[in-house]
């Protein structure tokens, strides 16, 4: 009876890690069919407005190379302020409560939940801070404009798409 009890929890945990990988796989392949078709549509509709798609991609890719130092160095430094604390009280919760695994879940947990709240809504407030903060920077929007409308302009110089 014990062999048949051991050998049903291994063939679940078998299962348990042949449906993960069956899960990871299906996300993967969703990612990157919506990465396909988001550049299907993007070509597409780059031929509906008269631009060649290989030119309107390019200056996509210059407006992305202008405006990410700009959101990096402005926001996303910011906002890679705001996890650790979250993270250090995730872990400080975790040994307070003593929850985890399978047996007792620490999501599940109502001490652990009633001790994450006040970092939860810290971080929150963190991120929130730091979006307002992107927002109402002058000269980091200023700059990002500058960037829409050199990309606005190249898109406008980009020839017609060829006949296929």
């Amino acid at each position: 009876m014990l062999v048949v009890a051991t050998l049903a929890l291994m063939l679940g945990g078998i299962a348990q890690a042949n449906n993960s990988a069956c899960i990871i796989d299906a996300r993967n392949t969703f990612k990157q069919c919506k990465t396909d078709c988001t550049t299907d549509f993007k070509s597409s509709k780059d031929v509906c407005k008269g631009h060649d798609p290989v030119c309107a991609q390019t200056c996509r890719d210059g407006k992305s190379e202008c405006i990410d130092p700009i959101v990096q160095a402005n926001l996303n430094d910011c906002l890679d302020q705001c996890d650790p604390p979250l993270q250090a009280a995730r872990a400080a919760c975790k040994a307070q409560v003593g929850c985890g695994g399978s047996a007792n879940p620490c999501g599940f947990n109502p001490a652990f939940i009633s001790c994450l709240d006040p970092a939860q809504a810290a971080a929150f407030s963190c991120r929130d801070t730091c979006r307002d903060a992107f927002k109402l920077n002058s000269t980091a929007q200023s700059a990002i404009q500058a960037c829409k409308s050199a990309f606005q302009a190249c898109v406008k110089a980009c020839p017609p798409p060829s006949a296929q």
